[in-house]
């Protein structure tokens, strides 16, 4: 059986990594932003942060589907 609780959670979190993801990246073409070089390093150093985050739920999203069996 599907653990239902955990889904939901790692669903939620994956949702908000998901939404602030496409809030940095059209943030980095707003042009005060791109020019400012600083700016840019840690927009991107975070988008990298939460792929890296997004990877790891992905990989217990499937960890919780596969444990439930066929």
């Amino acid at each position: 059986k599907i653990n239902e609780y955990k889904l939901n959670v790692i669903e939620t979190r994956m949702a908000e990594l998901n939404e602030r993801r496409e809030l940095l990246n059209a943030r980095l073409y707003d042009e005060d932003i791109f020019r400012d070089g600083r700016k840019v390093r840690d927009m991107s150093a975070e988008l990298d942060v939460i792929e890296q985050e997004l990877l790891r739920l992905t990989g217990e999203w499937e960890a919780v589907i596969e444990a439930a069996g066929p």
